[in-house]
């Protein structure tokens, strides 16, 4: 019994760690995938017409290792659209998504089942240990877009 409680501190110390890491860090985005296939992301800030980072890949999960990609992005300034490309496995196509959120919470999101959401979490911080008391909620994701076998021609849409 004592052996589980010194476990429990070790996890928590570190977890309390982790919360101070990323709170000198600044993380406030973090994406999760969750598929079986590799997606590219893309931020954008559409009211101003700025990139904040272009074409990052994440790789696919195997097994119980899903990976992840975070940035420190500023969220206060207003709307951000992130654009996903994948390969649907189900027609062999490529296919865009485009999300936009509103202003002034942390993106700390999930690809799973060819969709984006909130990323959930375990004791209140993600599966990086970083808090989600300001992360977005399904009702932040204020719009959605598909396009499949289009993506370059989408990107000329977006930047215009």
């Amino acid at each position: 019994m004592k052996k589980i409680i010194m476990l429990c501190a070790v996890i928590g110390s570190n977890l309390e760690a982790i919360s101070q890491l990323e709170a000198t860090q600044g993380i406030t985005f973090e994406l999760r995938n969750h598929d079986t296939y590799p997606i590219r992301v893309s931020l954008i800030d559409p009211v101003i017409n700025k990139i904040i980072f272009q074409d990052i890949t994440v790789p696919a999960s195997k097994g119980k290792v899903i990976p992840s990609f975070q940035k420190s992005v500023d969220i206060t300034q207003g709307f951000l659209r992130l654009i996903v490309n994948y390969k649907n496995p189900a027609t062999a196509r490529q296919a865009v998504k485009s999300y936009t959120f509103a202003p002034g919470k942390t993106l700390f999101l999930a690809w799973e089942k060819k969709e984006i959401r909130p990323q959930k979490g375990i004791f209140g911080k993600t599966q990086s240990g970083i808090s989600l008391k300001n992360n977005i909620t399904p009702k932040d994701i204020l719009s959605r877009d598909h396009q499949e076998d289009r993506a370059d021609e989408y990107w000329l849409n977006v930047i215009d």
